[in-house]
């Protein structure tokens, strides 16, 4: 997807949800975004952060997020804690890079990455066809009641120490922790359909159904409020009842 950083989701555009969510997080001493897009570069400028022009070999299809981070620290001679927020996650909050951060801080290890669970029923095939294909799963159950063990990177939160990124020159080293987030922050967009579905979610509303029900006023009310709710539960629904 085209300059998917700029596309907008309730009218801002992907950069500034990571960047909000960075600011209510406190925990970022120095905010730079990295690009070669002359536009995100302005954005960026104008919302008072630091921008870092990134370099023509480094904005390659093939360069990565490895290579970028390095670059960054190495033009601020940066020797602190590195963290990298991609833009394509744009629901991970403030409290959950907080939380982050933490647990990065008392594990005792050099680098961290965000993972969400998957739920669903997956294999393996290594190459040897689908014959040769493996369950990643020890039972099948009902998605609701799986607890499947396969974790999937979500690109919202990457920290490393400097001094471990330039030893290794990866986002990941030898001594790294896994951080599972809420699945709702999980969103990572890729696709048209990708953003398509993030605004959905990011524009639910909430619903307040207020009831009251007893003798005189009769609950044929409730069975009508409960008929809405069928069509209204793409929205956050909450039930009131007084005097019930």
């Amino acid at each position: 997807m085209v300059r998917k950083n700029l596309r907008e989701i309730g009218g801002r555009p992907l950069i500034a949800h990571t960047v909000e969510a960075l600011r209510d997080s406190g925990v970022a001493d120095r905010l730079v975004i990295s690009s070669d897009d002359a536009e995100i570069l302005g954005w960026a400028s104008v919302h008072g952060v630091e921008t870092i022009p990134r370099p023509p070999e480094l904005a390659r299809p093939d360069s990565t997020i490895s290579d970028v981070a390095v670059h960054v620290v190495e033009s601020l001679e940066w020797n602190g804690v590195v963290g990298v927020f991609q833009p394509t996650s744009p629901l991970r909050s403030g409290k959950t890079i907080a939380e982050a951060l933490r647990q990065f801080d008392v594990a005792d290890v050099d680098s961290l990455a965000s993972v969400v669970r998957e739920h669903h029923l997956f294999w393996y095939e290594s190459g040897d066809g689908l014959d040769a294909a493996r369950p990643l799963f020890e039972s099948r159950v009902n998605r609701q009641f799986a607890r499947h063990g396969v974790l999937r990177e979500t690109g919202a939160i990457q920290l490393v120490s400097a001094a471990a990124l330039l030893r290794h020159r990866s986002m990941v080293t030898p001594r790294h922790r896994l951080f599972e987030t809420p699945s709702i922050e999980s969103d990572d967009i890729d696709t048209p359909e990708d953003l398509d579905r993030v605004r959905r979610r990011s524009s639910r509303g909430t619903v307040v159904f207020r009831l009251k029900a007893d003798r005189t006023v009769g609950s044929g009310h409730l069975h009508h409020c409960l008929q809405l709710a069928e069509y209204l539960d793409v929205h956050r629904l909450v039930f009131l009842l007084k005097d019930c």
